[in-house]
């Protein structure tokens, strides 16, 4: 599989990338703790393998899909590969994408800093990327280059004698 950096067009550079949140395998590991809790509570033995099966399944899909996800921006566009149980593929020039926002949990989003980043296109097709780490950094970032493609300053920069200061 070629990787999103290889695929840069010419004068086009990486500016940042994003992944999924490893908060995902919280599933996985709630049926490894209801797996022992039926081995020590002597429960059900079949109980206990199913749930431990599908603990490794779930992390096993879990895993594939961490490994195969790609979230890239460049200094133009917006190139995300995102893996679960089918494949997505966005490729958004960033003048495209009007307006921006990110969700996070109240309690374990923000304390474990992943979310959701919603995007919506000039035509008004919305996209969403789930449970991704640092959805806010990204917005910051697509918001940065964004502007610098587009000639204007972000909201929050600084200005110096010598031209634009990000904080």
């Amino acid at each position: 599989m070629a990787t999103i950096e290889e695929g840069l067009e010419a004068g086009e550079f990486y500016a940042y990338g994003g992944t999924l949140h490893p908060i995902r395998y919280l599933g996985a590991w709630l049926f490894v703790a209801a797996g022992i809790l039926s081995l020590v509570l002597r429960y059900s033995r079949p109980i206990a393998g199913g749930c431990l099966g599908l603990a490794a399944l779930w992390a096993a899909f879990v895993w594939f899909a961490e490994k195969r996800t790609r979230i890239v921006v460049t200094n133009r566009r917006l190139v995300a590969e995102i893996w679960g149980l089918r494949r997505r593929q966005l490729n958004l020039q960033l003048p495209q994408i009007k307006l921006m926002d990110s969700t996070q949990g109240l309690l374990l989003g923000n304390y474990f800093d992943y979310g959701t980043l919603i995007l919506t296109l000039e035509d008004g097709t919305v996209h969403m990327i789930n449970t991704m780490r640092s959805p806010k950094s990204m917005r910051r970032r697509i918001s940065e280059q964004r502007a610098l493609l587009l000639g204007s300053v972000p909201r929050g920069v600084l200005f110096t004698a010598d031209g634009p200061l990000s904080p």
